[in-house]
C-alpha cells in the first residue's frame, strides 16, 4: 500500500491540473451542461455524408462497405467514414479521450494536455506548464475550427505536442522512453486521419533533425545523435505499420482524385499559355485561393487587425446608424451581414490569433533563450508565416508547390499557421522556464524585457494611433459589394455612405483591439518584471500568468464561438429533416437511382446526400474524372436546366429539354428537386441502372473520350479509351438492334451490385456506376471478368448471348492486406508496450 502511494503522490499534481482541464473545457461550453448541442456545419455535412455507411453497418454489424453512392455518383469511402478496425492508434485515441464530448470538450482537454505533457517534457515547472497549455489551446484558430466542425484537423493538431515531446526526449538520450512515446503518439496523429496536419508537423520535425543535426556536429555529439535518430526511425515505422489501411488507400484513392495529376492535355495547354507550371496535384489556383494577406499577419498579434470573421456589424457601429437614419428596414440583420473582413481571402470565419502576451513571450524568448530549440521554433515560425502568404509570396510558393513532395496535394494554405500557433507559445514559455529556474541573471531579464516591450508594444502602439497611414480599410469584396446594392435600387448617395461607415469601422475595430492588446503586453511585461524583482511569489506569479492567459484569448475565442452556437437537442435532431420532395422520392421503390436538387449549389450539399443518392454532395478530395464533368458537360446540363425551369414551362418542353441532358441521365438521375415544398421533377429520360449499346467507339486519349461526351446519345453509344481495347474486342463495334436484351438490377448494397442479363448476342453494357479501377471487381456467373471504363465515368463490360448473373463487388486490396498489417504490428505495440511497463515496474521494485 506504502509504495502504491509513493507511486501515486508525486502523480496527484498532475491529475489535479488535468482535472482542471477538464473543468475549464466543460465551463467553455457550459450549454452542453443544458442537454444543447453545438451545431458544426462541416460536421452536419459529415454525417449526411456517411448516412448511407451507417445504415449498412446497421444491417450488416461488423462489416463495412468501403464506397458510397450517396455522392458524386460514388467514390470511395475512405475519408468519409471508418469502420471496424484494427488499428491499435484509434483504441489509444478513445482512451485518452476519457468518455468526454467528443467534438468539444475532448478537444479542447486534448489540446490543454499535449502542450502541457511536451512543457513537462523541457523541464518547465508544472504550473508554468498549466499556463502555457492555456495559451496554446485557447488561440483562436483551435476554437475557429471546432465551430466548423473540422473534428479530425483539431484532433491532429492536439497530438502534435506530443508526438514533439517524444522526439525531444529521444535526443536527450532518454532513448527507451522516448522511442516508446513517439512511436505512441505519432501512431496517434496519423490514426486522426488529417494527412495535411500530418504534412505540416512532418515539416516541423524535419527542421527539427536538421537544426539538431548541425548542433550536434558543432558539439561533437554526432553519435548520440545517429543513435537517437535510428530509434526514431523505428518509432516511426511503429507509428505506421498499425495505420496501414488507412495510409494506403489515402495513398490509392489520391493519385485518382483532384489531389492528383489531369490527364486532360487541354488542361496543361491553357497553363502553359498562363506561363504557369503544371502541378502534380491540385489546381494552383484552387489551392492557393485561401493565402494569407501579408498585412494579414498581424492579426497573430490583433485579433481584428483586418476586420475578424463574419460577425458583421454591431448595433454600435456607424455602419448600423447609417442604415438607421437612411430608414433602411432591418439595419441590424443588414449590418450583421455585411463583411467587417477586409483581408484578401475569399472570407473568413475569424483570425489567427496567438495572443498578445504569447506573442510578447516569443519576442522575449529569441532574447534569452540559447540553444538548438531556440533556432528551430524560430525558423519553423517564419516558414510557416511566409508560407501561409500563398500567391502573396509567389517565389516561395512556386518553389514549395511545384518541387517541394505532396505540398501541392493540399489547398487552404493559410493553415499552415497552425506550425506558428505551435513554435510562437513553446518558445515562449522556454522563456519563462530559464526566468523561473533563476538560470539568467535579473539584469539580462530586465533588458529583454525592455526590447521586446519596446518591439512588440511599440508595434501595437503604432497601429493604435496612426493606422490610418497605413490603410484605407476598404476590401476587394466593397465593389462587388456597391454593385450588387446599386442592382438592388439603392441610391448612389447612400452607397457611398455605407462604405464610407464600414471603413470608419474596421478601422476602428482595428484600433480598439490594438490598446486591447498593448494593455495584456504591458500586463505581461509588468508580470514578469514584478516576479523578477521579487515583488510577488512564484504562486502568484503562475496564477495570475495562467488568469491572464485566459482572460486575452478567452473573449476572443467566444467572438467566434459562444452559446449561441449551441441549440437544443431536439433542433439537432431535426437538421435533416424530410422534405414534401424528399417524403416523394423515398417512396420508389428503386434501390438504386440518383437524385439532383438545383435549391442548393449540387457540388458543396451535405444534406441531399443524407436521404438520396446525389448528383452532388460535400467533399475535399472527390474524383479527379467526376471534377472534370463538374466543371465542364454536367454543370452544362445542369444549368441548360435550371435556365428552363426559371419560367413557366410545359411539361413537353420539359420533357424534350431533359432528353438533350445526356450526362444527366447516363448518371440515371430520376428524380431533380427544385422546390423543397413541392413534388420533385420526374426525369423519364433516366437511363436505368444499366443498358445496352449499340455501339461503341474507340478514343485515343482522355482528352477525346471528354470531347465526345459534348455530342452523344449515352443510350445508343458507348465512348470507351484504347487502352480498353483487349476487354471489348469480343463485341463489334456496331451492333444491330439492342431491343432483344435486357438487363436489370437485382439487389443493391453498396459495395455488391446483382444484374441479371437476357440477350440473343453477345452485347456491350454500360452501367450507371462509377468507374474505380481500384477494388471493384466483375463476376459472370461467380467468375471474375474484365471491366472497363466507358463515358469518361462509368463503367462497361461485354455481356456474352443468354442469361447471366453479374455482379460488381468492391474488395480493394490495399484495404483487405493493411488490415491484416495493422493487426500484425498492433499486438507488437501492445506487447511493447506492456514489456515497457513491466520493466518499470520492476525497476520501481529493484529501487525498494
Amino acid at each position: 500500500m506504502k509504495q502504491l502511494q509513493d507511486l501515486l503522490k508525486p502523480l496527484l499534481p498532475h491529475i489535479l491540473i488535468g482535472v482542471l482541464f477538464i473543468v475549464i473545457s466543460f465551463v467553455y461550453f457550459s450549454p452542453l451542461m443544458e442537454g444543447k448541442e453545438l451545431t458544426q456545419m462541416d460536421n452536419i455535412h459529415a454525417q449526411g455524408m456517411s448516412q448511407e455507411l451507417i445504415n449498412f453497418e446497421k444491417t450488416h454489424p461488423g462489416q463495412d462497405s468501403r464506397w458510397t453512392n450517396s455522392m458524386f455518383g460514388g467514390m470511395p469511402a475512405y475519408q468519409i467514414k471508418g469502420g471496424p478496425n484494427h488499428n491499435v492508434y484509434l483504441f489509444f485515441q478513445r482512451v485518452l479521450r476519457l468518455n468526454l464530448p467528443y467534438t468539444t470538450v475532448a478537444i479542447v482537454f486534448t489540446l490543454l494536455l499535449g502542450f502541457y505533457i511536451l512543457l513537462l517534457t523541457l523541464n518547465v515547472d508544472k504550473w508554468i506548464s498549466f499556463a502555457g497549455a492555456l495559451a496554446f489551446a485557447f488561440a483562436s484558430y483551435n476554437f475557429i475550427i471546432i465551430g466548423a466542425g473540422h473534428i479530425t484537423k483539431a484532433y491532429a493538431i492536439a497530438y502534435m505536442a506530443p508526438v514533439i515531446a517524444g522526439i525531444l526526449l529521444t535526443y536527450k538520450k532518454k532513448y527507451l522512453a522516448g522511442g516508446i512515446f513517439t512511436a505512441i503518439a505519432l501512431g496517434i496523429e496519423i490514426s486522426c486521419d488529417h494527412p495535411q496536419i500530418l504534412f505540416y508537423l512532418f515539416l516541423t520535425i524535419l527542421l527539427l533533425v536538421v537544426v539538431y543535426f548541425i548542433y550536434a556536429i558543432k558539439e561533437k555529439e554526432l553519435k548520440n545523435f545517429f543513435i537517437a535518430s535510428a530509434i526514431l526511425v523505428c518509432s516511426a515505422a511503429l507509428a505506421v505499420l498499425p495505420n496501414t489501411s488507412m495510409l494506403w488507400t489515402t495513398w490509392e484513392y489520391g493519385k485518382e482524385s483532384i489531389r492528383g495529376k489531369t490527364e486532360l492535355t487541354q488542361k496543361k495547354a491553357v497553363d502553359q499559355q498562363a506561363n504557369q507550371q503544371q502541378s502534380s496535384g491540385l489546381d494552383k489556383d484552387y489551392a492557393l485561393a485561401w493565402s494569407y494577406g501579408k498585412a494579414e499577419t498581424f492579426t497573430l498579434l490583433i485579433p481584428n487587425f483586418q476586420g475578424g470573421g463574419s460577425e458583421g456589424f454591431d448595433e454600435k457601429s456607424e455602419t448600423y446608424k447609417t442604415l438607421q437614419q437612411a430608414g433602411v428596414q432591418s439595419p441590424e440583420n443588414i449590418s450583421r451581414q455585411l463583411p467587417a473582413y477586409w483581408g484578401e481571402m475569399p472570407f473568413t470565419s475569424g483570425p489567427v490569433y496567438f495572443g498578445a502576451i504569447v506573442c510578447f513571450l516569443f519576442v522575449l524568448g529569441l532574447f534569452l533563450v540559447k540553444g538548438p530549440a531556440k533556432w528551430w521554433l524560430l525558423v519553423v515560425s517564419i516558414l510557416s508565416i511566409v508560407l501561409s502568404w500563398g500567391k502573396n509570396a509567389p517565389m516561395v510558393t512556386d518553389f514549395f508547390f511545384y518541387h517541394f513532395p505532396l505540398y501541392n496535394k493540399f489547398r487552404t494554405v493559410s493553415m499552415i499557421l497552425v506550425i506558428a500557433n505551435f513554435a510562437v507559445p513553446l518558445l515562449g514559455f522556454l522563456a519563462l522556464r530559464d526566468i523561473f529556474t533563476n538560470k539568467i541573471e535579473k539584469k539580462k531579464v530586465i533588458k529583454a524585457l525592455k526590447y521586446s516591450l519596446g518591439i512588440v508594444g511599440g508595434i501595437t502602439l503604432i497601429f493604435a494611433l496612426m493606422s490610418s497611414l497605413f490603410f484605407n480599410f476598404t476590401s476587394s469584396q466593397d465593389t462587388a459589394l456597391s454593385q450588387q446594392l446599386k442592382s438592388s435600387g439603392w441610391p448612389d448617395n447612400l452607397i457611398s455612405q455605407l462604405l464610407n461607415a464600414m471603413q470608419a469601422d474596421r478601422a476602428s475595430m482595428l484600433r480598439s483591439d490594438a490598446w486591447r492588446s498593448l494593455i495584456f503586453i504591458l500586463l505581461g511585461g509588468g508580470l514578469i518584471w514584478a516576479y523578477v524583482s521579487k515583488k510577488i511569489k512564484s504562486a502568484w506569479f503562475t496564477g495570475a500568468l495562467a488568469l491572464l492567459m485566459l482572460v486575452d484569448l478567452w473573449p476572443i475565442d467566444k467572438r467566434y464561438l459562444n452559446n449561441d452556437n449551441f441549440v437544443t437537442k431536439r433542433v439537432a435532431k431535426n437538421t435533416f429533416e424530410r422534405s414534401t420532395a424528399d417524403e416523394f422520392i423515398l417512396k420508389d421503390t428503386d434501390p438504386d437511382y440518383r437524385v439532383l436538387n438545383i435549391t442548393r449549389n449540387p457540388f458543396t450539399d451535405g444534406y441531399t446526400p443524407y436521404f438520396h443518392k446525389s448528383i452532388g454532395g460535400y467533399h475535399g478530395a472527390k474524383l479527379r474524372r467526376y471534377q472534370d464533368l463538374i466543371d465542364g458537360p454536367l454543370t452544362r446540363d445542369i444549368m441548360a436546366l435550371q435556365q428552363t425551369l426559371t419560367g413557366k414551362v410545359s411539361q413537353d418542353t420539359l420533357a424534350m429539354v431533359l432528353h438533350q441532358l445526356p450526362i444527366l441521365n447516363m448518371l440515371n438521375t430520376k428524380f431533380i428537386i427544385y422546390n423543397p415544398d413541392a413534388m420533385p421533377i420526374i426525369n423519364f429520360n433516366a437511363l436505368g441502372n444499366a443498358w445496352f449499346v449499340k455501339q461503341y467507339k474507340l478514343v485515343n486519349n482522355a482528352d477525346e473520350e471528354y470531347a465526345g461526351l459534348n455530342n452523344f446519345d449515352p443510350s445508343s453509344q458507348a465512348i470507351i479509351d484504347k487502352r480498353f481495347k483487349e476487354v471489348v474486342s469480343a463485341i463489334p463495334e456496331s451492333s444491330a438492334d439492342t431491343t432483344k436484351g435486357t438487363i436489370k438490377l437485382l439487389s443493391y448494397l453498396p459495395n455488391d451490385l446483382v444484374y441479371e442479363s437476357k440477350s440473343t448476342k453477345p452485347q456491350l453494357a454500360v452501367f450507371s456506376e462509377i468507374y474505380y479501377a481500384e477494388g471493384w471487381n466483375a463476376f459472370l456467373d461467380g467468375k471474375p471478368v474484365q471491366h472497363c471504363r466507358a463515358d469518361y465515368v462509368l463503367r462497361a463490360m461485354p455481356v456474352p448471348a443468354g442469361k447471366h448473373n453479374i455482379e460488381f463487388k468492391f474488395q480493394p486490396k490495399s484495404y483487405d492486406y493493411g488490415q491484416k498489417i495493422a493487426l500484425a504490428s498492433s499486438s507488437l505495440v501492445v506487447l511493447l508496450l506492456l514489456g515497457l511497463i513491466g520493466k518499470m515496474v520492476y525497476d520501481k521494485r529493484k529501487e525498494s
